[in-house]
């Protein structure tokens, strides 16, 4: 990663990959991936690259955390760091997850909208088939009660 984080303590760094590590979990959860193949698939990055931040092993770069956010369909955690290195914002797994459960509860009012959206929709197009139905069974019987007459 940056030179910021090569200067932080080994206490600031276990945080940050416990927080990293967390945060991909419950992502990976939330998305509904099973394994860590397909999430690398998904994401463009190496299996061992997931392998390793749930593992704590490796330091959390920003564009690859963004990489599997976006395959996560969750927003990226903030990793920044101050002038002295440390971290800020949601520097702690709670402070991801936190931040991934809002974003899920977003997601899932926009379902519910669209579900209703949809039902709405198909409640419409129901009618429809039903009004035209009738119609049709309307001027069949029309029709064949004038050839009853003409015959």
């Amino acid at each position: 990663m940056s030179d910021n984080i090569q200067r932080k303590s080994i206490g600031q760094l276990l945080s940050l990959r416990k927080a990293a590590s967390t945060w991909l979990r419950e992502a990976m959860k939330a998305a509904g991936y099973s394994s860590q193949g397909a999430l690398a698939e998904m994401a463009g990055v190496n299996r061992e690259t997931v392998h390793n931040l749930l593992a704590m092993k490796v330091d959390p770069e920003e564009e690859t955390v963004a990489k599997l956010a976006r395959a996560c369909r969750v927003p990226a955690p903030r990793i920044v760091f101050d002038t002295s290195g440390g971290p800020v914002g949601p520097s702690t797994a709670s402070g991801w997850v936190a931040e991934a459960q809002a974003a899920l509860a977003a997601a899932d009012r926009l379902i519910l909208q669209d579900a209703a959206r949809l039902q709405e929709l198909e409640i419409q197009a129901a009618v429809r088939a039903h009004e035209a139905f009738r119609a049709v069974a309307s001027a069949e019987k029309r029709g064949k009660g004038n050839r009853k007459k003409a015959g």
